[in-house]
């Protein structure tokens, strides 16, 4: 589960509290809108327990969102044991050596430093169907990704997906040396900075469902577009998406925080009170608390798309006239600061005569986010 999503239920639900069409103070003071939101996911595929606490914050604040530290975790099998969760000391609660199995029913307790109960409703780990296959097709206005999966005994009905997209890239120009104590020295293999790989989790909330099908099966089902000229599929592309079965109630759930997501809030539009989860406070049961806790099986799938392979139309990488190259003579180099890097060496009639250089957002593809090592997963 994206770990991500608990800030993002914060953004959502206080732009909901406080957005409208003409500028209004709600008179909501801080200590109200310190809601304790909760993602808590037991994976019965990996047999781990994963929670994560925070508090919402105002969307006019610039401050990070508040982990909640210090909480007491525990997940609770109906007739069975009680088992508490790893603090990790950054608001995520974790326990990986836990036998969960299908079909049990867990629910999720907590108590948090300030000695306030919160209990989640029991839920039903649901097994999951696996994702029959992961496509793309390719149109003028980018890749799209898309999925099968079916259910042959027709239980699930009820599915969520999420995704994380990691790809290739090079930066403008080959950085090929580097300036030590004033010379020109080649840059070794191992501190290329030409070619780097970036990875994003998403933050879409997609969902589907069957129940009004005469079958329990997706064919084609849209993921996420890739829009032209896109970065992520200049190289090489790699997406990998996870399937969750959802009970009834906790597709409900996402339903409306996905309505929510997407609307930019109103005086009219839902409130936050109406996006509750299946998590109370034990003594309080007025207090809003954001969240759902759920799990199950997770099937999940990978694809490549590599450029080559893309459609003539789309193999099109746009010029970058903001990077440019330029001489810099042998006797100038002690002048190179750090915001240039050196790329080749300039040759006249055999005689070195200098060096190109350009800046370092235009070498070091490190400065776009990425990182020069290659993930365990992508191919040789």
């Amino acid at each position: 589960m994206d770990r991500r999503i608990a800030p993002l239920f914060a953004i959502v639900l206080l732009s909901l509290a406080i957005g409208c069409v003409e500028p209004f103070d709600i008179p909501v003071r801080n200590e109200d809108v310190g809601f304790l939101v909760v993602d808590g996911y037991i994976n019965t595929n990996t047999h781990t327990a994963t929670v994560s606490l925070s508090r919402a914050i105002p969307l006019s604040s610039s401050a990070a969102f508040p982990r909640e530290l210090n909480a007491s975790v525990f997940i609770e099998e109906d007739g069975g044991e009680e088992i508490q969760l790893n603090d990790l000391s950054n608001g995520i609660y974790e326990r990986t050596d836990m036998r969960f199995v299908n079909g049990k029913r867990f629910r999720l307790r907590l108590i948090t430093a300030s000695r306030r109960e919160y209990t989640s409703e029991y839920i039903i780990a649901k097994n999951t169907p696996p994702i029959d296959s992961l496509s793309w097709s390719a149109s003028p206005e980018g890749v799209t990704i898309k999925l099968d999966t079916e259910d042959p005994e027709n239980k699930t009905k009820y599915y969520r997906w999420e995704f994380s997209e990691t790809w290739k890239y090079d930066a403008t120009f080959s950085s090929e040396y580097k300036l030590e104590h004033g010379f020109a020295v080649p840059r070794p293999p191992a501190e290329q900075v030409k070619t780097c790989y970036a990875s994003e989790p998403s933050s879409q909330i997609i969902t589907g469902s069957t129940i009004n099908f005469t079958t329990d099966k997706f064919v084609d089902q849209e993921i996420t577009v890739i829009p032209f000229l896109s970065q992520k599929t200049r190289l090489h592309y790699s997406i990998l998406v996870k399937q969750y079965a959802l009970s009834k109630e906790g597709y409900d759930y996402w339903q409306q925080l996905s309505i929510n997501t997407e609307s930019l809030g109103g005086l009219f539009d839902p409130q936050p009170s109406q996006l509750r989860g299946n998590i109370t406070r034990s003594d309080d049961s007025d207090e809003p608390v954001i969240g759902y806790f759920d799990g199950g099986s997770v099937s999940e799938k990978r694809l490549f798309i590599e450029y080559r392979e893309l459609p003539d139309y789309l193999q099109v990488i746009p010029i970058n006239y903001e990077c440019r190259q330029e001489l810099m003579t042998l006797d100038s180099l002690h002048t190179l600061d750090n915001t240039y890097l050196l790329t080749h060496a300039v040759y006249w009639d055999f005689i070195l005569v200098g060096y190109n250089y350009t800046p370092v957002e235009c070498a070091d593809c490190r400065q776009q986010g990425g990182t020069t090592q290659k993930p365990s997963f992508w191919p040789n």
